[in-house]
């Protein structure tokens, strides 16, 4: 019987019951009693329910990750959902992923009645402070572990479904790789709609290591929180470290307990990944690429602090080179091709978008996703990111289609003159989004609206700083909308 990637936690539980599963200054949660709340939880799940996965709308903590467990206890696979996003996102994810159940925390209980209310099918809402008495043992996994949702380019999220045997293999190498175990104190800093929270929290508990939560407040002054738990492992995006540095938090030797630093989800800067350096002498800084639809990371990078910074492109730290099993292909345009167990079967319910992205290599084995990022491998085989080959862009770690903030612009102007533009752009990066609208007479009220639409069907980090109006959108020379051409117009508005 596979008991897929719960079967990791399993062992850990039946061997060190009593160990610090999360770690809190006010409470702490040992192994023993999360294996028998997310028994319990396996218990609450219907009978009937025959949807592969199970939703979870909760904070980050406790109660959420007890739901992921549960829903794995179940046999069933998890789809969490971010109770930060606008109500309207929030239920087409719903709707999309199927589930059928809805773990909620007592938070959230209220507003996981209203999804289940206007859902398209009957679902079953469950709280966390409400399980039976008993809980059941681990059933059979099937073959999907978890379900997410990326931007899309059609206005609509897309699902990317990772199974466990892209899982497994993953939290194995990790957990192998940077040698985790009981002694460790592992950072949970990622929103649980991101897969690196599935690296957190079970690479983590594979290991039998201490999870240790960061909430939105401790994410403020993370570095107070490291060093009060004494975390020794930390996985985030660059941009929490950037504002550290831009706050002068990253002093000489200000976080003394980091035996490994990891980064991902957006361009590492080598100014940045220098001063975190500084700041963690005991241990190397680390940088992790890998899409969602490739399972978490799919290369690494170890920081060279020894290296001038003339030796890396476009004051960058590399991607690396792919984990053991996995491979790369760059096709004639530059861009990067992941092949290999870790790459999903493809997206969910969606066979034309699949088609699209997943694709055979002539003379290469399995399936390969195109990853959209341009690269270029130097002399010693090390990945080095260039840019996007489309309209993708990463925001502080979240990977934002711009198109389906254009579309969200044109619903709420009424008209298909409306462009998001990501302004302003750094050495480190996109820093936000400009809406840039075409109004022969602007109407007081406008940008508000058009703001407010976008907080109503968007996520937060893709709702655009400010709205520019302009008397024309430039074109370019095929007679498209000329992004890039907004920009001097944007800062002229300024």
């Amino acid at each position: 019987m596979s008991l897929g990637m719960i079967g990791l936690l399993v062992d850990v539980v039946a061997q060190a019951p009593r160990t610090t599963a999360i770690w809190d200054a006010e409470r702490s949660l040992t192994y023993g009693e999360l294996g028998d709340t997310a028994s319990k939880i396996a218990a609450a799940i219907p009978s009937s329910s025959s949807a592969p996965f199970v939703a979870i709308l909760a904070e980050r903590g406790e109660a959420a990750y007890t739901a992921m467990l549960g829903a794995l206890w179940s046999g069933r696979g998890f789809s969490p959902l971010d109770p930060a996003f606008p109500e309207a996102r929030t239920l087409r994810m719903l709707d999309r992923s199927v589930a059928d159940v809805l773990v909620a925390d007592p938070i959230h209980l209220e507003a996981a009645h209203e999804l289940a209310t206007e859902c398209e099918r009957a679902v079953t809402v469950l709280c966390t402070d409400d399980l039976p008495a008993t809980g059941i043992d681990p059933q059979p996994a099937g073959e999907l572990a978890y379900l997410l949702f990326t931007s899309g380019s059609t206005g609509e999220p897309k699902g990317v479904a990772i199974t466990h045997a892209n899982a497994v293999p993953y939290i194995g190498y990790i957990t192998s790789r940077f040698g985790l175990g009981p002694e460790d104190r592992c950072s949970q800093a990622w929103p649980l709609t991101s897969d690196a929270s599935v690296h957190d929290v079970f690479c983590t508990w594979s290991a039998g290591a201490s999870l240790v939560p960061f909430t939105r407040t401790h994410l403020m002054q993370p570095g107070a929180r490291i060093n009060e738990a004494e975390v020794t492992v930390w996985f985030s995006v660059p941009s929490v470290a950037m504002v550290m540095r831009r706050l002068r938090a990253l002093k000489p030797g200000a976080l003394p307990s980091l035996r490994w630093s990891m980064f991902c989800g957006e361009a590492l800067p080598v100014a940045t990944a220098r001063a975190w350096a500084a700041a963690a002498p005991n241990g190397p800084v680390v940088n992790l690429y890998g899409p969602t639809e490739a399972t978490v990371s799919f290369t690494e990078h170890i920081f060279d602090t020894q290296l001038s910074d003339d030796v890396y492109r476009a004051g960058m730290v590399p991607i690396g080179r792919p984990f053991p099993g996995l491979d790369v292909a760059i096709d004639d345009n530059g861009e990067l091709l992941l092949g290999g167990p870790q790459v999903a079967p493809g997206y969910w319910n969606a066979p034309e978008l699949t088609a699209e992205r997943f694709v055979a290599l002539p003379g290469r084995e399995g399936c390969w996703y195109r990853t959209g990022d341009v690269v270029e491998r130097d002399k010693d085989d090390v990945l080095h990111f260039l840019g996007r080959v489309d309209g993708q862009i990463k925001i502080h770690g979240h990977r934002i289609e711009v198109q389906e903030v254009d579309t969200a612009l044109r619903d709420a102007v009424g008209h298909d003159l409306a462009l998001a533009i990501p302004y302003p752009v750094t050495a480190e990066g996109v820093q936000g989004l400009v809406a840039c609208i075409e109004e022969s007479d602007p109407q007081a009220g406008t940008h508000e609206t058009v703001l407010k639409h976008c907080r109503q069907v968007l996520a937060p980090y893709m709702v655009p700083s400010r709205v520019v109006s302009v008397a024309q959108i430039p074109l370019n020379s095929n007679g498209k909308l000329d992004r890039g051409a907004c920009v001097p117009l944007i800062e002229a508005a300024q």
